[in-house]
């Protein structure tokens, strides 16, 4: 049994970024040997009935999470948010329900950062500040850094930083600036 997991794994139900189907992408990691798979979909956790009984029939671990964006002073900041237990699963739909309601706007659905700071227990926040790093005009570290401490605080031992390798174009610039600021952090 493979012991990895991908943390950022998206299905059909992430329109724009997956066609691929719950099931198939379940019978391709039972076939490959995979303990554990975690789906985290875009501002979304639809596919998590579904998702369930395919993993409980295929004996595959299901974890589950969501990809979404915080907008903070103009900028997007791309977390994913897993769930620890059945507690982080509620927190979850609670972030979402609150994004969908309250978060929608015209450009797209965000997160607020107080709906983290009242939802955050039980979770594992995974940050990927690729977006918020790649906005030359609005872009302040100082502000970055202040709101990264919030979420420090607030996460304690379940955050953690993605750093994508898959050759995207300024993939490098990115993944320096991430390990800069997580070195600021420390």
């Amino acid at each position: 049994m493979i012991n990895f997991t991908h943390l950022n794994l998206h299905t059909e139900y992430s329109f724009i970024d997956s066609i691929i189907k719950t099931g198939q992408i379940i019978n391709i990691y039972k076939e490959l040997n995979y303990k554990a798979i975690c789906i985290t979909d875009i501002l979304t956790i639809s596919s998590f009935y579904e998702y369930y009984f395919y993993c409980y029939d295929n004996e595959v671990k299901p974890l589950i999470g969501v990809e979404c964006f915080i907008l903070f002073n103009g900028n997007l900041l791309g977390i994913i948010l897993i769930a620890k237990n059945f507690l982080g699963y509620k927190n979850i739909m609670h972030i979402l329900s609150n994004a969908w309601r309250y978060g929608n706007i015209e450009n797209g659905v965000f997160l607020k950062l107080h709906w983290l700071i009242n939802f955050s227990k039980n979770l594992i926040l995974i940050i990927n500040p690729r977006y918020y790093i790649l906005n030359k005009n609005n872009f302040s570290e100082n502000e970055l850094n202040f709101m990264f401490k919030q979420l420090f605080f607030l996460f304690e031992n379940d955050i953690y930083f993605e750093l994508i390798r898959v050759n995207l174009p300024f993939e490098k610039y990115i993944n320096k600036k991430i390990k800069k600021i997580k070195f600021l952090l420390i």
